[in-house]
């Protein structure tokens, strides 16, 4: 029989032996916690909203910077100020909105790079595209554009007769139409020079944009636009990555997302190359729930819509309400509008320096909730313009007529 003491040392030493085996194994744990941790932040790989390459928020997360890239796929409109560096076999680099670049874009590959542009996507690269070696691809979908201003460069030397090809239904523009080197250009749209664009598909913008070297910018391009309820307020924000000849927008609004109409101006920034963020605050909400959308206009009249967007407004429906622009008149024509639909029993209007008094206005019904007091003539001046619907609401405001 074992002496008692070495009973107990035999006991303590298993003791410390599974002690030390727990250790190792949370260690392990915590090692592949941080391991996986650090893949998850690295793995920022597809850009989900509008903006620059290196902000975090085009990525829904953190850049995943210019060098070292694995694959990449674009959903978004991205502007990336440096060239792009992608290392390893196999690398993709998916464009499904766009993307522009302000350098070279390279592949560090031994074999299989690929750019692929979706249809009606675009990649404009200032600067030259190298694929690497061995089996590099460029696809082009139909009316996709990739824009090259440098050179377009496969190094067959890895494996001798192993080139790269061009394929898709889309189109590659160079700036002499013949800057590829070590590929095959079997694509429907083939190899064009790059102040052909507007003659083969693209717009004219985009092919001054290009040729301008990136200096003169692309139309209006909304990088967003929300709306937010502070009741009861609507406090609008947008923001626009470029713009050319942006004269102003015009804030609409819609009660049934189908009628809008304009509550307020906004003036642009003309011809700009960078980020310009705009806001706008609604202090007449009429609806529980209403629409915005921006309406973009050039300096020439041209115009364009943003996006329509949905806000919860916090208004009650139970209770009429309404709306009266413009309050500082300058055209025979002044606005009323409701949260829902009404009829009207009769519209007055007050002159408060006494010259007027109650004398009736003709209008005219745009939709079931909102008329239009046009014909009127009214001389300058303040006024009162009383309304009572055949509901029994009433609506009681003041104007003035310059």
């Amino acid at each position: 029989m074992p002496p008692q003491n070495f009973q107990s040392s035999k006991c303590v030493n298993y003791v410390s032996d599974l002690h030390n085996r727990q250790a190792a194994i949370m260690k392990l744990f915590f090692t592949f916690l941080v391991f996986f941790f650090t893949l998850s932040v690295m793995a920022q790989t597809t850009s989900t909203t509008d903006g620059k390459w290196i902000d975090g928020a085009t990525w829904g997360g953190s850049s995943p910077g210019y060098t070292n890239l694995a694959d990449i796929t674009i959903e978004s409109y991205v502007i990336s100020d440096a060239g792009l560096t992608f290392s390893g076999t196999n690398k993709d680099l998916i464009i499904n909105d766009t993307l522009v670049v302000y350098g070279n874009v390279i592949f560090n590959s031994t074999s299989g790079a690929t750019v692929s542009v979706g249809a009606g996507n675009v990649l404009i690269i200032f600067g030259d595209l190298d694929m690497g070696k061995n089996h590099a691809g460029i696809d082009i979908g139909t009316g996709g554009m990739v824009i090259v201003t440098g050179n377009v460069l496969a190094d067959p030397s890895g494996g001798g007769a192993a080139v790269g090809d061009v394929t898709g239904a889309g189109t590659l523009y160079t700036t002499d139409g013949s800057s590829t080197s070590g590929f095959n250009v079997d694509n429907d749209g083939g190899e064009l020079p790059t102040n052909q664009i507007s003659e083969t598909g693209g717009s004219q913008e985009i092919e001054d944009f290009v040729t301008g070297g990136g200096a003169t910018p692309l139309p209006v391009e909304f990088l967003f636009f929300t709306g937010k309820s502070t009741s009861p307020n609507v406090d609008l924000t947008w923001a626009t990555a470029s713009e050319k000849d942006n004269d102003r927008f015009e804030v609409e609004r819609s009660e049934d997302g189908v009628y809008f109409y304009s509550i307020g101006v906004v003036e642009g920034s003309g011809t700009v190359n960078e980020q310009v963020n705009y806001s706008f605050v609604d202090f007449s909400a009429v609806a529980a729930i209403s629409y915005y959308r921006l309406k973009q206009v050039d300096y020439d009249g041209e115009y364009e819509y943003s996006e329509t967007i949905r806000v919860e407004t916090g208004v009650s429906n139970n209770t009429m309400s309404f709306n009266v622009y413009p309050t500082l008149v300058t055209a025979d024509k002044i606005t009323i509008n409701a949260n829902r639909a009404f009829e009207v029993k009769d519209v007055e209007i007050y002159s408060l320096s006494g010259s007027q008094q109650g004398k009736s206005l003709s209008f005219v019904k745009n939709h079931g909730s909102e008329v239009e007091l046009t014909g009127n003539y009214l001389e300058k001046g303040i006024y009162l313009i009383k309304m009572n619907t055949t509901e029994g609401d009433q609506l009681v405001k003041k104007v003035v007529v310059r």
